[in-house]
């Protein structure tokens, strides 16, 4: 079954990581310094917003970037959410999305607080930039009657059918983090779906959520893993795919070596959090990754059909 899925998808549209531009640089030159962690959407109106987090090694995810372009390669700053502005200890990826009937914008974000990691939304907004902190309100959190006891994170959140899904990194007693699912009829009210993906073959350390591409065969899950003999496995992800039609049954498709992995040479091979638009006949992918000089940097790559 899986092979036979596999040769269907033998020709994924996929960016070519060697040609890139470089969206947004680090604040420093060395581990610890990123900037990534993006959700990307092009708007009703055809504009393009960002959202990435920035992140030192004494702040950590200190602050959350919102930025507009009209063409997916220049952008300009909109506003900025600092880790303050919600009284936690560190930020990392958010979701950015629009609402296909009021057209209000959607942020959620990911925020630790007391050893925890939550998932809180803000009020939507007629524009990113009115986005405030204030507003934000938990929506997910993580429970002790579920695997995903000490940590959920990172969301990734789409329409379809008329429902929202979210899928998310979790983790329990351990730090390594799975992928899990959580829908919701209104993106307020979450229910717990359970685990889809598995730490295991390459990806034995991590498995979490990339980005989602819908196709007219059914669902390609883009995920992150790493393996627990790579150099720091926890920050050091590359990128696999999956697939499913339902929603409901999901296969692993890259289980004996990743997809993507990042030019950069150095003691990172890092390639995570990849989001895309889709903007005339061009797919542009949003990525973090690696740079010789151990630090993280926002990079974009397409894909002409």
């Amino acid at each position: 079954m899986v092979e036979t899925i596999s040769k269907v998808f033998s020709s994924l549209p996929l960016p070519d990581l060697r040609d890139f531009k470089v969206i947004a640089e680090p604040e420093g030159e060395r581990e610890g310094f990123w900037v990534g962690g993006c959700s990307s959407l092009k708007d009703k109106k055809g504009k393009i917003w960002l959202a990435y987090r920035m992140r030192d090694p004494e702040r950590r995810g200190h602050a959350l970037h919102i930025v507009s372009s009209s063409d997916g390669i220049n952008f300009e700053k909109v506003c900025e959410l600092k880790k303050e502005d919600f009284n936690c200890v560190s930020l990392e990826r958010a979701a950015l999305l629009q609402d296909p009937v009021t057209e209000k914008y959607k942020l959620y974000v990911s925020l630790e607080k007391e050893g925890k990691w939550f998932i809180y939304k803000l009020k939507d907004v007629l524009s990113p930039k009115e986005f405030d902190p204030l507003t934000a309100y938990p929506v997910f959190l993580p429970s002790y009657k579920r695997e995903d006891s000490r940590k959920v994170k990172d969301p990734y959140i789409i329409n379809f059918l008329n429902r929202w899904w979210m899928f998310y990194s979790g983790s329990g007693k351990e730090p390594q983090e799975e992928l899990y699912l959580a829908t919701s009829e209104d993106g307020e009210i979450w229910e717990y779906k359970g685990r889809i993906l598995q730490r295991k073959f390459w990806h034995n350390h991590h498995t979490r959520i990339s980005c989602i591409f819908p196709t007219d065969k059914g669902f390609v899950i883009f995920y992150e893993g790493s393996s627990s003999s790579w150099y720091e496995p926890h920050f050091n992800l590359n990128i696999g795919f999956a697939y499913t039609q339902d929603m409901q049954n999901f296969f692993d498709l890259t289980t004996k070596k990743p997809l993507l992995s990042s030019p950069t040479r150095g003691k990172f091979c890092t390639i995570r959090y990849m989001d895309y638009v889709l903007l005339d006949k061009k797919i542009i992918f949003y990525y973090e990754a690696a740079r010789e000089d151990g630090a993280f940097e926002l990079r974009a790559s397409w894909y002409e059909k």
